[in-house]
């Protein structure tokens, strides 16, 4: 460096040079001079060179960059940023000044470090990229980091699809059920709290559940005491993660009310509507009916009974509660093998905690002797030349026995006054229980040109006296493809008649036929 100093009118030169030179061997106490490097490191959220966030629509998103001196000389930075997206807000901050677009840091030593924000949102959704690089004030060296916030409408929380409590009011040793559904999966808690929002007892928790099974609770603690009487909330929470956002849904104004049941009690309980679903059943040890009540008492319930020893069954037959908001207690039962056709009343009994009963009241439950049984239907009711008519032939014996019986077929031609035995009485054996049904294709021929009804009729004979068993019919009608116009069947009906039922005859009994005899 070259300086000139005016000295009272003469100009000295003063020639200044600094510059690298090597230490003479042996010469103390001169030290090297070092050359000054410049360097730059830039960071976002913790070490990383890119970042992304997403957040709702008016909320923005904040970046924490770090800024480092690299070099090994005192050093300045300024930062700027690119905004491609043209993101409506977008800014830095280096302690608690107001965004800003470009920003220059203190003087960092070498090692010194510098936090920085940024700031990053969004009127409108959409993804919005910013990058940031900081630069040297003396020196070209650099660094960027990029980020990417993406702005949405605000995420939709989870909710209560369902919720039901079957009893709000109860008296132990009654219970409760609480049942709810969310609209998404999440971590849920149903708990039981007391006036001053302290826990009683949590029923429930799982850490991802969309329907968890209904809860039962019985008036007690977690260790299993019983609460004192009193109003008692109910807290069901579901929490998930949306985005970056937690998202909780609760419910915790719903009461329970319990009362403790007085220390005496003379009153039996209440006992109405037996109803027997269905009324009626088969003595064959098979069907069933729903006998249910309604039971009511001023302090609990112990027990409810009833007394099927008529139908073949237990003297003191439980019934365990279905409904206890309806306070509804039911069994189902059938009626044994041998049971008496008739109709039974089948006495309940109901018992408070307290030993008061009420057998007052009975079911009404009719048996019926179980029925050997033949039926026959056709797939419709028309047929034409050329097609397959379908026979449905059913065959039933309910009975614990064996059931030897005599089957008769009969094909029809009622305005001919004709009729045929398609199978004649034979005999057949029903096993026990047995309920056949077979499908039998008979083809339709050209019967003639004038249309007329037909009837397939089945019976179920008492092989000893030829008592009818029991018996079915099923009508349908030939429709020919030209019917004779003024067609005249007097003295030819006979032979027509014969000549199409022999062709049935034929076609359902030939060898490797249909019929199941």
């Amino acid at each position: 460096m070259k300086r000139r100093i005016k000295i009272c009118g003469a100009t000295l030169l003063l020639v200044l040079v600094v510059s690298a030179f090597a230490v003479p061997s042996g010469v103390a106490g001169v030290a090297a001079l070092e050359r000054p490097t410049y360097g730059v490191e830039l960071t976002v959220d913790g070490g990383n060179k890119t970042a992304n966030q997403s957040v709702r629509l008016g909320e923005n998103a904040t970046y924490n960059l770090s800024l480092t001196n690299a070099g090994n000389a005192t050093d300045r930075y300024t930062l700027n940023f690119s905004n491609p997206n043209n993101a409506t807000t977008c800014g830095l901050l280096l302690g608690a000044a107001s965004l800003k677009k470009n920003l220059t840091t203190a003087v960092l030593v070498p090692g010194e470090r510098a936090n920085l924000t940024l700031v990053v949102g969004n009127s409108t959704e959409g993804v919005f990229k910013v990058n940031v690089t900081a630069t040297s004030v003396n020196d070209p060296a650099n660094a960027t980091v990029n980020t990417t916030t993406t702005v949405g409408t605000a995420p939709t929380s989870p909710s209560l699809v369902s919720y039901t409590i079957s009893n709000r009011t109860i008296t132990p040793p009654q219970t409760t059920e609480i049942d709810v559904r969310f609209s998404e999966q999440v971590e849920a808690w149903i708990k039981i709290e007391d006036s001053e929002r302290n826990l009683v007892n949590e029923l429930y928790h799982s850490p991802a559940v969309t329907n968890p099974k209904p809860k039962i609770w019985d008036a007690t603690f977690t260790n299993g005491t019983l609460v004192g009487d009193g109003d008692y909330f109910v807290n069901v929470t579901g929490t998930c993660a949306c985005s970056s956002i937690e998202c909780t849904v609760t419910n915790d104004t719903e009461i329970i009310t319990v009362t403790l049941p007085p220390d005496t009690d003379t009153t039996p309980p209440a006992v109405t509507d037996p109803t027997a679903t269905p009324e009626t059943i088969l003595a064959d040890g098979v069907q069933t009916s729903l006998l249910s009540v309604t039971v009511k008492d001023e302090t609990a319930v112990d027990t409810v009974v009833v007394n099927l020893s008529q139908i073949g069954g237990s003297p003191a037959q439980v019934l365990e509660l279905i409904n206890s908001t309806l306070f509804l207690y039911g069994t189902t039962t059938n009626a044994s093998v041998g049971t008496p056709p008739g109709t039974y009343n089948l006495t309940v009994s109901a018992t408070d905690i307290y030993g008061n009963s009420n057998a007052s009241v009975s079911f009404r439950l009719t048996v019926t002797e179980p029925r050997l049984a033949v039926s026959i239907s056709t797939d419709k009711t028309d047929y034409a030349p050329g097609e397959t008519m379908q026979i449905q032939l059913n065959l039933s014996n309910p009975t614990p026995a064996d059931q030897m019986l005599l089957f008769a077929w009969y094909f029809a031609i009622p305005d001919y006054s004709y009729q045929t035995a398609v199978v004649a009485p034979t005999l057949v054996i029903l096993p026990a229980g047995c309920d056949f049904s077979f499908l039998l294709p008979m083809p339709v021929g050209d019967w003639g040109a004038t249309d007329f009804n037909a009837t397939w009729s089945v019976e179920l004979l008492n092989p000893l006296t030829y008592s009818v068993v029991d018996d079915d019919t099923a009508e349908w009608r030939y429709t020919a493809v030209r019917a004779a116009a003024g067609a005249e069947i007097a003295g030819e009906e006979a032979a027509a008649a014969e000549k199409i039922g022999a062709e049935i005859k034929r076609e359902l009994n030939k060898e490797g036929g249909v019929l199941p005899f």
